[in-house]
């Protein structure tokens, strides 16, 4: 997979839980928290009130299912 692209990240992710055994929560963090924190914005990537959150749905295969920005759904599968 290219490195940077959404299969080689939804890969990687999948790949923390499955072969070393990181929960997911900690994997996740790795695509939203970090990078926002790193940025320095203050009001993204993370799921909190008064934060700016597009949320990804995912369902028990951690499959994308929907996704709502800026409070509407703008992707359901």
């Amino acid at each position: 997979c290219l490195v940077g692209s959404e299969m080689c990240i939804e890969t990687e992710v999948k790949e923390c839980g499955c072969k070393a055994d990181i929960p997911l929560e900690i994997a996740i963090s790795t695509i939203t928290a970090n990078p926002a924190r790193i940025l320095q914005l203050k009001d993204k990537g993370k799921i909190e009130e008064g934060c700016d959150a597009d949320l990804c749905i995912l369902d028990q295969d951690l499959q994308l299912v929907e996704v709502i920005a800026r409070g509407k759904t703008v992707y359901t599968k």
